[in-house]
């Protein structure tokens, strides 16, 4: 919700109409989920010598169309680095 509050901010002040209505229709769909659209579990993996990892598991009345909406989600702070600054941990990866 942060990120596409960011970006709908972002093409607000730029007066973007397209990226306005696409930003403003993935905030409404994440704040529709609310938390009864969110992971059901999540459960971190940690392996000597290597990266740790999230497991996160679908609720089952949520589609699995969400599922690419959210990895894209996770994806925008890198396709946008003059808008996202990286603080603090590394986030894990999330399977």
């Amino acid at each position: 919700i942060r990120i596409a509050s960011m970006m709908l901010a972002h093409y607000k002040s730029l007066g973007d109409e397209d990226d306005i209505l696409f930003w403003s229709y993935i905030l409404w769909s994440l704040n529709s989920l609310a938390s009864s659209g969110m992971s059901d579990e999540e459960t971190v993996h940690e392996k000597e010598g290597s990266n740790s990892f999230r497991v996160v598991m679908d609720p089952g009345s949520r589609h699995p169309a969400f599922r690419i909406l959210f990895r894209f989600l996770d994806d925008v702070p890198s396709l946008y680095p003059d808008l996202f600054t990286r603080c603090g941990k590394k986030p894990l990866k999330r399977i």
